[in-house]
């Protein structure tokens, strides 16, 4: 896989970002270009100020002071970019992310990214399974996994767009603003102890990729995508 520079190197914030490719460098002008817009709806645990504490009837002693406790349905939805310098459909799981959550003003960086592909029944549909190692910037680490249908152009030999289900583990959530460790009920006595504070929470939803036919032609044509990426999230894509 031909290494690809930084989605957002060069990046010049007026109205919109811009981000320089490598796919524009005249040796690779006759290569092929893609840009997936990727849309992930998640619902997660959070972290929930909490005062006072509980008291355990078998041991008769009180638990730690409880100010930060585990709540269900925390939304946490996730878009941007998956880009890449090639359109071979082997070569599915070579690209980039750049991706972020606008409440939390966060950035979802993706470490690993790996899974299958196949094409089925007439040729034009196509399933994935995919697992992904990624950090959010204030919510941690998790590690998602996701399967579903899409499409596959015949004349293009690419896949067009997958949607499907997510399923994961967010690591030991946070009260956000201090970073306290969320903690959980025991299930046998129903009080808090901070030894369950290490453990992971789950973390679910939809995900959905679509192929966005002018950005990749602008990617690969002029090394120019008129991305609309966050400034926040500039810290964390921009090149050495």
């Amino acid at each position: 896989m031909k290494k690809l520079m930084m989605f957002a190197a060069a990046m010049t914030i007026v109205g919109g970002a811009y981000a320089q490719s490598e796919c524009a460098m005249p040796e690779l002008l006759d290569e092929c270009a893609l840009v997936y817009n990727v849309k992930m709806n998640l619902k997660t645990v959070s972290g929930k100020k909490a005062s006072g504490s509980t008291y355990n009837a078998e041991t008769c002693e009180l638990d730690p002071y409880v100010d930060c406790i585990r709540f269900p349905r925390f939304p946490y939805g996730v878009v941007g970019y998956y880009v890449m310098c090639e359109c071979d459909c082997d070569n599915f799981f070579d690209g980039e992310f750049y991706l972020w959550n606008a409440k939390l003003k966060s950035v979802l960086e993706v470490s690993d990214f790996g899974g299958f592909t196949h094409v089925l029944g007439k040729k034009n549909t196509a399933e994935i399974l995919w697992e992904m190692e990624a950090s959010d910037t204030v919510l941690g680490d998790m590690n998602l996994s996701g399967a579903g249908f899409g499409t596959f152009s015949t004349s293009k030999r690419l896949y067009s767009g997958f949607s499907g289900a997510v399923v994961g583990t967010l690591d030991q959530p946070i009260c956000i603003g201090d970073c306290a460790e969320a903690i959980y009920w025991d299930c046998s006595t129903l009080t808090a102890a901070g030894e369950y504070s290490d453990d992971d929470s789950i973390i679910y939803g939809t995900f959905a990729f679509k192929v966005n036919p002018n950005a990749s032609k602008s990617y690969l044509l002029y090394g120019m995508a008129k991305a609309n990426l966050p400034s926040w999230g500039m810290s964390v894509w921009a090149v050495d």
